[in-house]
């Protein structure tokens, strides 16, 4: 991988343009088994990460051709649909940010690191939160998209909102994830209970199921999970809950 680095993530970015159409640059590259992991992010609306795997001849220590790069089922569809629920509810999420960041006043938490933000799940992502979205929940959105990409967020919008009245399975995952600043501290229940009950009176987000958690500050550099001053993985979080519907 390291040796046909330049043309690993030439291959990767070919694919996403000839597959769906969109524009990345590489944020990194990790070797895998007889292949390199490659994370990527679109370079303009509707922005999101995702990855993409590049098989590799280990044996042989040679690349494939384009055709036979690809990515998880349906992974890069659900980062795209997270850009674009974004691009559908701008406004209502400059809302959540704002709340966000007058939580980070109240409370010793902070978010993930940007150089770090690639190791948490595909699609919009900031340091204190992720939109997560299946292209089951809603393939009309998908569709459109790749028919047209100067879709507009109203055209967007529109199609959100008929989704969501259609099926209550139709809602966007938000998760909210933020990390204790002290060094080695564990998460703190009372804080994610605060910062829970805050949520709870706060109007004006986009619709969706939201998941809060609040997690150590340590995190594992393969998955970005929260990990105790023990070394233990700390997946969860402390003070999670299951949903708060908006």
């Amino acid at each position: 991988v390291e040796k046909n680095e330049k043309e690993i993530r030439d291959l990767a970015v070919q694919y996403m343009k000839n597959v769906y159409k969109t524009e990345v640059n590489v944020i990194e590259v990790y070797p895998a088994q007889n292949a390199a992991v490659v994370y990527v992010e679109s370079t303009q609306e509707p922005i999101f990460q995702t990855s993409v795997i590049v098989p590799v001849n280990s044996k042989e220590q040679t690349l494939v051709g384009i055709d036979e790069v690809y990515s998880m089922d349906g992974k890069v569809e659900g980062a795209i649909l997270g850009g674009l629920y974004h691009m559908a509810y701008e406004e209502e999420f400059k809302v959540l940010d704002e709340f966000i960041q007058a939580e980070l006043e109240k409370y010793p938490v902070a978010g993930i690191t940007k150089e770090s933000l690639h190791l948490s799940d595909d699609g919009y992502k900031t340091p204190y939160y992720y939109i997560n979205i299946t292209q089951l929940q809603f393939p009309e959105v998908f569709s459109a998209y790749m028919g047209n990409q100067n879709i507009t967020s109203s055209e967007l919008r529109e199609l959100f909102e008929e989704a969501n009245q259609q099926s209550e399975n139709s809602k966007a995952h938000v998760y909210i994830c933020l990390y204790m600043t002290e060094k080695y501290q564990d998460a703190d229940k009372e804080v994610a209970d605060s910062i829970i009950n805050d949520f709870n009176e706060l109007q004006g987000v986009a619709p969706g199921k939201y998941y809060i958690n609040i997690y150590p500050n340590l995190i594992l550099h393969r998955n970005g999970q929260g990990v105790t001053k023990e070394g233990n993985s700390n997946s969860e979080g402390t003070g999670g809950i299951e949903s708060i519907t908006k």
